[in-house]
Parts: structure tokens; C-alpha cells; sequence
């Protein structure tokens, strides 16, 4: 019996660490989100500061989408 209530205690922490994992996962999408939607890189007569900064935003959202891919666990 001991055991069973060792093994629910561990899966309700793995299942916290996930559900964890998953809202940080999806704060630095929509923040990569925003810096998309303030630096649009195909702006026409934007800066070209602003315009790198949105390529590199892209860029680091191609990124991030290939290292949480499930091909590469």
C-alpha cells in the first residue's frame, strides 16, 4: 500500500512539473508572439533596426519550434 502512495505522490509531481513546463512553454511563445506582431519584418518603410529585430524574432521562433519538436526527444 505504501508503495501505490509512493508512485501517486511521484505521478502528481511529474504531472505538476509538466503542467509547469507547459504554461512556460506557452508565456515564451506568446511573448516571441508579441515581439513578432511589434517588429513585423515585411513592414513596409520600417527601420532596418526593426526590420533584423523581426527577421531574429522569426528566426527565434523557428528556433524554439524545431527544439520542442517530438522527432528530436
Amino acid at each position: 500500500m505504501e508503495e501505490i502512495e509512493t508512485e501517486i505522490g511521484r505521478l502528481s509531481l511529474t504531472l505538476k512539473l509538466e503542467s509547469l513546463r507547459l504554461e512556460k512553454e506557452e508565456m515564451n511563445v506568446k511573448q516571441v508572439e508579441r515581439i513578432d506582431q511589434k517588429w513585423p519584418s515585411n513592414h513596409m518603410g520600417s527601420s532596418p533596426q526593426k526590420e533584423n529585430q523581426g527577421v531574429g524574432s522569426n528566426n527565434l521562433l523557428c528556433s524554439y519550434i524545431h527544439y520542442r519538436s517530438p522527432n528530436m526527444s
